[in-house]
């Protein structure tokens, strides 16, 4: 069995076809007047069987065909009551289930409480169920608990309510679908959903064992059985939500070829669907296809305007496709929000204001951004900005922060090498410089292995060349790096008076189009 951390007990179901009712987003469920049983069908018990059924199979769109049945079969006299009471019931169940994959939601608890008003016995029922159904969390496209006033006090209800409303709900969870499934889901998004807990949970499901409906529920509860997932989906090719969670298993184990098919195949089902929009983009960033990306990320913000991991996520899109005043102008929108990653923000932004040789601005956003985001990138960010600002005291002082962080970062060794010699401190440039070279010596080994593993990949052939691309570039930057390095080497020992330390670096550089004929001045000198 495959096991992936999913959700705590505040947590969301989590850093994602075929078409089911509809080829896009189902309809929203029609709001009509309750309806006079006035006709007589021969066939309703067994259409009510098919859609009982349904409900068992679990699927959202067997959920929603399961409630189009049940609906219509409200004007059969002879089952009127059990299809009014069923079909409020399996409004819920959609709604949950659009609930916790994130889906655009279609209005299904709003449409069970219009059916339940229409009965005062069920409207008891009912009420009771949607209070604990709407508190259930709802997931955004960045994965973070959605914001706002309604949303935090549907936490604060059910953490109030953590242990009454289960005890409410167990006395029936053998009773109907709904409330097993609720009972669990609940449990499972409110109090610490442990494989212990989980299992003891699922063991006082034992009368709903191997329905699917409550087995999707069980494996994505706490740890997600990946197992179980593969079996909902090859057992019926009406789960299409399942690719979602799959492409977290994949994601999580490394197959992110695999997890990019699975996030196609949910998108194609459910165009509306943020979360999987949104982890599209995430992952198409990932695989340095960056066109991809931004466009994906715009989807997502399409349904989901101002989402601030889509937000930043599109501003790393840009950055890497060039689109630097793009890049720019989205990191407004998103320190607009006056909320989340406005130290991220700032750092994107000074970094794309570099790129312009705005040094002015991208000193200020930089300098904002160290307020907010502690990170070694972001102090290697000020130190380039310093430099090229001509401050080379401020750019030591800002090099040695990011070193002080991240001790493996060979550019910041780089760096820092360089305007340590630039300053005449030899000795210290000569110590940091030692580390620099065998750093970018690593560096390069690591990116031949990655490049051996993408030609041995099953990748598309494009995504393959690309990739190959990149780190072939890498490597030739690290060298260029390697080789100034090395220079600087030899000039930090040459004013050291280091003879043959000096001439040792001097003679790997002496041949390079760049260094070699100052290479060769100095070997000159030290015979």
């Amino acid at each position: 069995m495959s096991n992936v951390p999913m959700r705590g007990p505040w947590a969301i179901l989590l850093l994602t076809a075929l078409a089911g009712l509809t080829a896009c987003s189902p309809a929203k469920p029609a709001v009509v007047a309750p309806k006079t049983p006035d006709r007589v069908d021969s066939r309703a018990p067994e259409r009510l069987a098919e859609a009982d059924a349904l409900v068992r199979a679990g699927c959202l769109d067997c959920l929603v065909s399961a409630f189009n049945t049940y609906d219509s079969l409200r004007t059969v006299p002879q089952v009127a009551g059990v299809a009014t009471e069923r079909a409020t019931r399996t409004a819920v169940l959609a709604g949950l289930r659009e609930r916790e994959l994130g889906i655009e939601e279609s209005g299904y608890f709003e449409r069970a409480r219009q059916l339940a008003a229409a009965a005062e016995s069920l409207n008891e029922i009912i009420d009771p169920i949607l209070e604990i159904a709407e508190t259930m969390p709802s997931r955004t496209a960045g994965g973070s608990p959605a914001s706002g006033d309604l949303p935090l006090n549907r936490r604060l209800l059910a953490s109030r309510n953590r242990d009454a409303w289960p005890a409410r709900l167990h006395p029936q969870i053998g009773d109907d679908p709904l409330s097993a499934y609720l009972w669990l889901g609940f449990n499972c998004a409110y109090n610490t959903p442990t494989r212990q807990a989980a299992s003891g949970w699922v063991a006082e499901l034992a009368a709903w064992r191997d329905v699917p409906l409550i087995d999707l529920e069980r494996a994505t509860c706490g740890i997600l059985d990946a197992v179980t997932l593969d079996r909902l989906m090859q057992g019926d090719d009406r789960f299409v939500e399942v690719h979602y969670y799959l492409s977290l298993t994949s994601t999580l184990t490394g197959k992110l070829d695999d997890a990019v098919d699975h996030l196609q195949r949910a998108y194609a089902w459910r165009p509306r669907w943020p979360v999987v929009t949104n982890a599209l983009a995430n992952l198409y960033l990932s695989v340095e296809e960056f066109e991809s990306a931004a466009d994906f990320y715009d989807r997502t913000l399409a349904i989901e305007a101002g989402e601030p991991d889509a937000l930043l996520g599109k501003i790393r899109a840009l950055f890497y496709l060039g689109r630097y005043t793009s890049a720019i102008a989205a990191t407004d929108d998103l320190i607009a929000l006056g909320r989340w990653h406005i130290g991220e923000a700032r750092y994107w932004r000074a970094f794309a204001e570099l790129q312009l040789e705005q040094y002015d601005a991208a000193w200020a956003d930089v300098e904002a951004a160290a307020k907010l985001w502690i990170q070694a990138p972001v102090s290697k960010l000020a130190g380039i900005i310093a430099y090229r600002r001509r401050e080379t005291e401020v750019a030591r002082a800002k090099f040695d922060e990011s070193r002080a962080l991240d001790r493996g970062d060979c550019e910041t060794q780089f760096y820092l090498g360089g305007v340590l010699g630039e300053l005449s401190q030899w000795t210290q440039a000569e110590a940091v410089l030692m580390e620099a070279g065998p750093c970018f010596e690593r560096a390069e080994r690591a990116l031949v292995v990655d490049i051996d593993r993408i030609r041995k990949s099953d990748m598309p052939a494009d995504r393959r060349e690309r990739q190959i691309a990149s780190r072939e570039q890498q490597i030739a930057s690290g060298r260029r790096m390697m080789a100034t390095t090395w220079f600087n080497l030899a000039a930090a020992c040459y004013n050291l008076s280091r003879k043959d330390a000096a001439r040792q670096w001097a003679e790997k550089v002496a041949t390079d189009e760049e260094f070699g004929a100052r290479a060769r001045d100095l070997l000159s000198r030290l015979k």
